[in-house]
C-alpha cells in the first residue's frame, strides 16, 4: 500500500514504506524511533531497526528527511527516552524541512494514542526548539510533566534566531498535536521576549497550527517578538482547556508590532476566562501592537457576557483586526470598540 497523502501522519493502516528514499525529496532519508523496542546502535531506518530516542534521530536527519516517533509506553518519573537524556530537543538550522510525526493507529490526539513526550528538567527549557524553516511537526503530546509541572516552558518554541525581519524557522507546520501542564513559571511576556506554554512563537512568517488541543497551558499559543514582525500566520480548528482558570494567562497572546495577516478561526475555548494570579493578558485572546487580521467563529463555552474588540473583555484586539461570527455561551459575541 502506498502513502498518498503526505504529511498528515500515519494514523490507522500501520507503516507503508520503509528506509530511505521517501519524503519531502527523493534523497531524503526515513528514520523511525520505537522507546520500547528500538535501539541506538540500530542505523533507523526501519521499524525492525528504530533508534530508542528522538535525539538519536534528529543527530542523524539531515535536511528534508521524516521520522516518525511510533506509539510509546511511558513513565512519568523516567521520561527520558523520548525527551533525551541531557537535555531537550533542538532542530538545527541544518534541518531544513524536516518532517517529525507520530504514528497513531487510533488517529487520535493526546494520551494514550500518540507519542507522548514530555519536558522534565531541571531548569525551564523548550521540549522542541526550532531553528529551521519548512519544519513540520504532527499528532504528538507534549506534556509538561504531571508530578513535575512547570518545568518545560514550552512544548514547541520557534524563535527567531537571527534577529532579522525575515525570521528563519518560517513556514512552520504544527497539525494535529496536543499540549499539556505546560504552565511555565510565569505568563508570556507583553515585552516580546521569552517563550513559554503549549507553542511559542518569535516573530517568524507563514506558520500554520491547525487541529491542536491545549490543557492547562500558562499559553497556548504565543506569537510574540521585539526584534521582527509576523507574517500570514493561521490558527485554525483548536480547543482550548483548563482544570483552573488561574493556571491561564491567555489562551492566544500576539505582540508583534507590524504583525499582518493573522487568521484566528474556528476555536473552542471551553473553560472560563483566564485569570492568571500573578497577573497578565487575561484573555482568552489578547493581541498588542499593530496586528491586522481576523478572528473569526470561535466559541467561548463558559461565559455568558462577554465582549470582542479593542476594549473587548473576552477577546482583545486592536482596530485593524476583523470580528466575524464569535461566540460566547452560544450568543454572538458583541464587539467593543
Amino acid at each position: 500500500m502506498g502513502l498518498t497523502r503526505f504529511p498528515h501522519g500515519i494514523s490507522s493502516f500501520g507503516v507503508p514504506v520503509f528506509g530511505s528514499g521517501f519524503g519531502w525529496k527523493k534523497e531524503s532519508t526515513t528514520y523511525f524511533v520505537d522507546g520500547t523496542d528500538g535501539g541506538d546502535q540500530n542505523n533507523g531506518k526501519s521499524p525492525d531497526w528504530a533508534f530508542a530516542t528522538v535525539q538519536q534521530a534528529l543527530s542523524t536527519a539531515n535536511a528534508y528527511d521524516v521520522i516518525y516517533i511510533l506509539e510509546n509506553s511511558f513513565s512519568d518519573t523516567d521520561p527520558a527516552t523520548y525527551k533525551g537524556t541531557a537535555a531537550n530537543h533542538t532542530i538545527a538550522v541544518a534541518n531544513t524541512g524536516l518532517a517529525i510525526i507520530g504514528v497513531s493507529h487510533a488517529g487520535q490526539i493526546g494520551y494514550p494514542m500518540t507519542p507522548y513526550l514530555m519536558g522534565m528538567d531541571a531548569t525551564e527549557t523548550p521540549i522542541f526548539t526550532v531553528n529551521a524553516p519548512l519544519v513540520a511537526i504532527e499528532n504528538i503530546h507534549f506534556s509538561g510533566g504531571w508530578a513535575n509541572a512547570s518545568t518545560a516552558t514550552a512544548g514547541i518554541y520557534a524563535p527567531n534566531s537571527t534577529g532579522t525581519t525575515s525570521a528563519v524557522p518560517q513556514a512552520l507546520s504544527i497539525y494535529n498535536c496536543s499540549f499539556e501542564d505546560l504552565e511555565g513559571a510565569t505568563p508570556q511576556s507583553l515585552t516580546g521576549t521569552g517563550g513559554n506554554g503549549g507553542i511559542s512563537i518569535v516573530g517568524t512568517w507563514y506558520v500554520v497550527i491547525n487541529h491542536c488541543r491545549f490543557r492547562n497551558c500558562v499559553a497556548g499559543i504565543t506569537l510574540i517578538s521585539n526584534v521582527s514582525t509576523s507574517v500570514a500566520t493561521t490558527m485554525e480548528h483548536c480547543v482550548f482547556y483548563a482544570d483552573d482558570d488561574t493556571d491561564v494567562a491567555a489562551d492566544i497572546s500576539t505582540y508583534c508590532q507590524g504583525t499582518s495577516d493573522i487568521l484566528v478561526n474556528d476555536m473552542y475555548f471551553a473553560h472560563r476566562c483566564p485569570a492568571y494570579a500573578a497577573g497578565g493578558p487575561a484573555r482568552y485572546v489578547s493581541m498588542v501592537g499593530s496586528e491586522e487580521g481576523l478572528i473569526t467563529n470561535c466559541h467561548l463555552g463558559n461565559e455568558a457576557t462577554l465582549t470582542t474588540g479593542d476594549n473587548g473583555t473576552g477577546m482583545l484586539a486592536p482596530n485593524g483586526v476583523g470580528w466575524g461570527s464569535n461566540y460566547c455561551f452560544a450568543a454572538l459575541m458583541a464587539d467593543a470598540g
